[in-house]
């Protein structure tokens, strides 16, 4: 496609032949040049095409993978080409996606240096650039290109105020900043326009690819304390409004707010199921990962987190396939069982690819921040913890997500005891009495013994005793399940190699890694390389932590 020959495989079977430059990367029709080769065949093209020929290169190149809907690559290309007009169509193709399926923050760089009359021209990109505003806190700013979009319609007729029409209807009931407050009244509304075909939803996304309907895209916390009234009201209205988005939502939703407040685990199953079913009928795969994650929550509450790692194993096979921007959010899920499961090697691998809160915080890894929280009071990373929950707790309070408010504040308050601050008890005395409002009874037993240790200590006033109850019983029953969750080093079986076996045993005594390099005839390199996987297998991060560790498993 890039070069128009075709014979282009009879030229990569001689290439193969002739020498060992090309590899297969194990995908098929896939070969790469070795990194030598790619420079020096870069240089002679450089020589042998004219600067034309090059750009056409690049901009069939970018078209490939625009085709395959990897927008940030065909960018990429179209900019060394210089190709404004299709960098503006992949742009305006990208906008008509929602946030789970378009790249709205990684494309951030390129919608925000568009001139602004340029997108005044298109009311997909005035839509986008609203969401995009609100996804990064600029509420004014978002609320400035929504008005933007409503003068746009305003000065239309016919199908472009049609157009519009649509993207304001998908504005009043997506934009994150808003809330939910005014939400029933907006979708009831929808509800008649999309049934008197006045107009139509542009694609919608109700979970931003979060395992969560009460806390996905938006948060519906004051929802969960009518769930059954709304459901009979306004389920069906929501359906039709959401279209395949809607299919599964409402058995899904009460199953999700039956698991919060405490319910029935058959019950939470039942209506799981049920969900499932209906998604899998034509629905969507973000509706699939909400079932399959209330399947393994119930598994985990009620001790078998291993079935609950089967479940969304299974589902990962399938994320691959039909919506791999959802994989991040699955290895996040993953990553919370191996913590029960106690497995700090997989839980400090997945932290590899953990995106970085300190060099850029995005609202939309909010689901993969919280876990990453919970990593670093695993591993006493007690600083960083508090840095990011912070962040969250910011974010919480600025665009009105309740559940992630009192989910970083419970952390945070483990994080403060921790520390040896005080401040934990009156963080945790608030977090307390905002649950007990909703009777959110699994979001203090999620978190075991690390939530029960503060609120047996805490002497904190709760006036529902009935809740209260509940959660120091659940707690105390995950406690049993997961004893050492959230906690440094793992109750599994450490294999060390003799080579690393020694290093420990030097750094016991207290040997400088110069004076182990010396003393073993190495390098200092190779200690330091078998100490971080020594940390790994551990599950910590330090000297000192790790011969603490070994010694209370008697390894030295």
């Amino acid at each position: 496609m890039i070069t128009g020959r075709d014979n282009v495989d009879e030229l990569i079977a001689r290439a193969e032949e002739l020498g060992n430059f090309m590899t297969r990367t194990g995908q098929d029709g896939i070969w790469e040049y070795r990194w030598a080769m790619r420079q020096s065949m870069r240089q002679r093209i450089l020589k042998k095409y004219s600067r034309d020929r090059i750009r056409q290169l690049y901009s069939h190149a970018g078209l490939y993978y625009e085709m395959h809907g990897m927008f940030k690559e065909a960018l990429e290309l179209y900019e060394l080409c210089q190709d404004e007009e299709s960098i503006l169509r992949v742009l305006s193709s990208n906008a008509r996606r929602n946030p789970a399926s378009g790249a709205y923050f990684e494309l951030r760089r390129y919608y925000l240096s568009l001139p602004e009359k340029t997108v005044m021209r298109d009311p997909s990109l005035i839509s986008y650039m609203s969401m995009l505003q609100s996804i990064l806190m600029n509420e004014e700013e978002s609320e400035r290109w929504y008005h933007i979009l409503e003068e746009y319609a305003g000065v239309h007729s016919g199908g472009e105020k049609r157009e519009a029409k649509r993207w304001l209807l998908y504005l009043d009931i997506a934009l994150p900043h808003r809330g939910s407050a005014e939400l029933i009244t907006l979708i009831k509304s929808a509800g008649s326009l999309i049934a008197g075909h006045k107009v139509a939803m542009p694609e919608f996304s109700v979970t931003t690819n979060l395992p969560s309907l009460m806390n996905g895209g938006k948060d519906f916390c004051e929802w969960s304390k009518k769930d059954k009234e709304l459901a009979a009201g306004i389920g069906k209205v929501v359906e039709l409004v959401l279209g395949k988005y809607g299919k599964g939502l409402v058995p899904l939703a009460l199953a999700e707010s039956s698991l919060e407040k405490g319910e029935d685990g058959f019950e939470v199953m039942r209506l799981a199921e049920k969900g499932r079913i209906s998604a899998e009928g034509g629905g969507k795969t973000e509706m699939c990962f909400v079932a399959a994650a209330l399947l393994a929550w119930v598994s985990i509450l009620n001790g078998s987190a291993e079935y609950a790692e089967e479940l969304m194993m299974a589902f990962r096979s399938r994320a691959e396939r039909e919506a791999p921007r959802m994989l991040p959010n699955v290895d996040a899920f993953l990553c919370r069982i191996f913590l029960y499961l106690k497995q700090p090697a997989k839980t400090i691998k997945w932290m590899e690819d953990s995106p970085d809160e300190n060099e850029e915080f995005c609202t939309l890894e909010r689901f993969r921040y919280l876990t990453k929280a919970r990593v670093y009071l695993q591993t006493g990373r007690y600083e960083a913890a508090l840095g990011l929950l912070e962040q969250l707790l910011f974010y919480a309070e600025k665009m009105k997500r309740t559940y992630i408010e009192m989910e970083a504040s419970l952390l945070l308050s483990i994080t403060l005891y921790r520390m040896g601050r005080t401040e934990w008890r009156e963080l945790l005395q608030k977090c307390v009495t905002r649950a007990e409002g909703f009777h959110f009874v699994r979001l203090f037993s999620r978190e075991c013994g690390a939530a029960l240790e503060l609120l047996e200590k805490g002497n904190l006033v709760w006036v529902d005793t009935g809740f209260k109850d509940q959660v120091f019983e659940e707690c105390r029953k995950m406690e049993k399940f997961y004893p050492r969750y959230l906690t440094q080093g793992t109750d599994s079986e450490v294999a060390l190699s003799d080579q690393a076996f020694r290093i420990l045993c030097l750094q016991a005594e207290g040997v400088p890694i110069k004076e182990i390099a010396h003393r073993l005839g190495i390098k200092e390199a190779t200690v330091k390389y078998h100490n971080q996987e020594t940390y790994r297998k551990l599950g910590v991060n330090s000297r000192s932590a790790a011969v603490n560790e070994a010694r209370r498993r008697k390894l030295i």
